[in-house]
């Protein structure tokens, strides 16, 4: 186990036994600007709780629940939110992030996140289940794409294809980084009303 700093918070990272890349700071960064007071926000894939943390030391008025299924992950993000004081506004909860939100955050949040690129498809349900009425889906794909720019056009056709079922807009876009020759991780903020 090692501790990793950023933007100011202390985390606790087993790189072993967690999923943990320091390459998504600016996205975090870019995350926490966006939240406005008192929003209640879904992490779907929360890991070691580093989004989620970032996103409530920045706003001391909203509450995140931080969902994963890994038992290490979840225990990290109990230890880390301690370590960075706002253990009265960050939730861990260990667990499949569909049972979570069907048993407990059902039509609970504001904001959802789903920062896993290979499996955000299959929980758009999900997410969508969690948001109380409008709200904001930051929905993570991997696309394939000859270029950056074109990497955006993939990820709109995947976006609007993993939200056919609703109704929705694509707010913002961005290539996160590049994971492989011509395999691009983008974001896109999703609006939707439910």
């Amino acid at each position: 186990m090692t501790e990793y700093k950023e933007h100011g918070c202390r985390f606790k990272v087993d790189v072993i036994k967690t999923y943990f890349s320091p390459r998504l700071s600016t996205e975090r960064s870019r995350m926490t600007k966006l939240i406005t007071d008192h929003e209640i926000i879904t992490n779907m894939f929360g890991g070691v709780a580093t989004f989620s943390i970032l996103i409530a030391k920045k706003n001391p008025t909203c509450k995140v629940y931080n969902i994963d299924s890994n038992p290490h992950a979840n225990e990290l993000a109990l230890i880390n939110a301690g370590l960075n004081k706002v253990q009265d506004r960050v939730f861990p909860i260990c667990g499949d992030a569909r049972e979570v939100i069907n048993d407990q955050l059902r039509g609970s949040s504001t904001r959802v996140l789903m920062p896993l690129p290979e499996k955000a498809k299959e929980f758009v349900d999900s997410a969508v289940l969690a948001l109380k009425g409008k709200g904001v889906i930051h929905y993570f794909a991997h696309v394939k794409a000859r270029s950056k720019k074109l990497a955006i056009d993939e990820a709109a056709i995947d976006t609007n294809h993993a939200f056919v079922k609703y109704k929705h807009r694509i707010d913002a876009m961005r290539v996160v980084r590049a994971v492989g020759p011509r395999i691009y991780q983008v974001v896109s903020d999703v609006c939707v009303i439910v």
